[in-house]
C-alpha cells in the first residue's frame, strides 16, 4: 500500500495520478510513474524508501510501467536504475496503438482518426498533458549517448526518439522480422512528415500487404512517404539513418535468433554503412509505384474464388488494412476458413493476402 510523501504534491502531480487513477491505473502505478518522471532516474532502494510500497507490489507495478514503455529498466554491470521516457513519445504511442485497434480506414493523424469512445480517448490525453505539464523540460533522451541497446523496446524508444529530432532526413531500410513496436514509430514518422523531412523506405513487398493496400497508399500519397520496394537478398542489416548523421542498426542474429541493436554518430561509420549497404541496396529497389499495379492484380485473384459475402468483406478489409483490419468476433470465422483456404495467411497482429505465391512478386520477398 502507498503510503505517499512526507512533503505536499504539486499541482501537477496531483493531476497526474489522478487522470492515471481516473483512467484505470492502479494508485502504486500513478504514484510510481510521477516520482520517476519528476526525478528523471531512480534505482529501486531510492523508489522504496520514496514511495514506501512493499517490495512485490513495486516490482509489480515496474514491470507494468516498462511493458507500456513509460519508463525503461537501464542495467549496466553495477547497478539498475528506472528512467523515464518522453511523455509525448510514448503517450502519442498509445493513442495512436488505442485508436488503430478500431480504425476502420487509412487515416493518418490523430485529430482525424475515429475515436474508440471518447472517454478512453480523452483520458489518455489527459494523462499526457499532465505528464507533459510535471516535466515540461525534460532535455536530451536516456537513450541519447547509449551505444547498445538490451532489447527491442529500448531500441524502438531509442531510434523513433530520435525521428522526432530529425531536421532533414529519414532513410529507414527494414527486412522481415520487422520490429513489433509500429505504434512507437508511426506518431515519430507522422512529426516527421509533418516537418517537411524527407522519409524515404526501402522494405520488401510483403509489408504492402501485411500494413494493407490502402495504409501504404496513404502513407505514399498523402505524407509522401517514398517507398521503395527491394528483394530481401538485397538487404546487408536493417537500419534507420537520421539527417546522415545518426546510425541506427538492428536485427535478428540467425547465429543465436537474438536481437541486436547498435547507434553510432561516428562519421566515419555512418559513410561506410551509406557506401557499403545503402547504396546497393538503392540501386535494387524499385518505386512503389512501379509494384502497386502487380499487388492489386494478385490481390483479385484469390478474392475471385470468394463465394460467400460475409467471406468477401473479411478479405476485403484485410486488403486494405492488413495486420491493423478490426475483425470482430461475427468476422472471425470467415478470417480462418480464409487461411484455411490460402487465400489470407496469419501474420503478427492479424491477416494479410497470402502473397508468397505470386511468382511477379515472389522475387521482391
Amino acid at each position: 500500500m502507498t503510503a505517499g510523501y512526507a512533503q505536499p504534491l504539486s499541482e501537477a502531480e496531483q493531476q497526474l495520478r489522478g487522470s492515471m487513477v481516473a483512467f484505470g491505473f492502479r494508485k502504486d502505478d500513478a504514484v510510481l510513474y510521477s516520482h520517476i518522471l519528476r526525478c528523471g532516474s531512480v534505482s529501486f532502494q531510492q523508489l522504496l524508501i520514496a514511495t514506501r510500497i512493499e517490495p512485490d507490489c513495486l516490482r509489480a507495478a515496474l514491470r507494468k510501467l516498462v511493458l507500456l514503455c513509460l519508463i525503461s529498466e537501464q542495467r549496466d554491470t553495477e547497478r539498475t536504475r528506472f528512467v523515464a521516457i518522453s511523455p509525448a513519445q510514448v503517450w502519442d504511442a498509445l493513442m495512436f496503438d488505442t485508436l488503430w485497434r478500431t480504425a476502420t480506414d487509412a487515416v493518418s493523424g490523430l485529430h482525424v482518426m475515429p475515436m474508440p469512445g471518447e472517454a478512453r480517448a480523452a483520458g489518455i490525453a489527459a494523462i499526457r498533458s499532465a505528464a507533459i505539464a510535471l516535466v515540461p523540460n525534460q532535455g536530451k533522451s536516456p537513450f541519447w549517448y547509449r551505444k547498445n541497446f538490451d532489447d527491442t523496446d529500448q531500441f524502438a524508444l531509442a531510434c523513433s526518439g530520435a525521428l522526432y529530432d530529425a531536421r532533414t532526413s529519414v532513410v529507414s531500410a527494414e527486412r522481415p522480422p520487422r520490429l513489433p513496436q509500429t505504434a512507437l514509430f508511426w506518431p515519430a514518422i507522422v512529426a516527421c512528415c509533418a516537418r517537411g523531412v524527407r522519409y524515404t523506405r526501402y522494405a520488401t513487398v510483403d509489408e504492402i500487404f501485411v500494413h494493407g493496400i490502402d495504409i501504404v497508399t496513404r502513407d505514399t500519397k498523402d505524407m509522401r512517404i517514398d517507398l521503395r520496394i527491394a528483394p530481401a537478398a538485397a538487404f546487408s542489416g536493417s537500419m534507420f539513418l537520421v539527417d546522415d548523421t545518426t546510425l541506427f542498426i538492428f536485427g535478428t542474429d540467425s547465429g543465436t535468433a537474438g536481437f541486436s541493436a547498435r547507434q553510432s554518430r561516428n562519421p566515419a561509420v555512418v559513410e561506410r554503412h551509406i557506401l557499403r549497404k545503402l547504396a546497393p541496396l538503392a540501386a535494387a529497389a524499385v518505386p512503389f509505384a512501379e509494384v502497386i499495379g502487380h499487388v492489386i492484380d494478385h490481390v483479385e485473384t484469390p478474392r475471385s474464388e470468394i463465394a460467400r459475402a460475409a467471406d468477401h468483406t473479411v478479405f476485403d478489409l484485410v486488403a486494405r488494412l492488413g495486420r491493423f483490419a478490426v475483425i470482430g468476433p461475427d468476422q472471425r470465422a470467415s478470417a480462418e476458413a480464409l487461411a484455411a483456404q490460402g487465400l489470407l495467411q496469419p501474420v503478427p497482429g492479424g491477416y494479410a493476402v497470402a502473397f508468397a505465391s505470386n511468382r511477379h512478386l515472389a522475387a521482391l520477398i
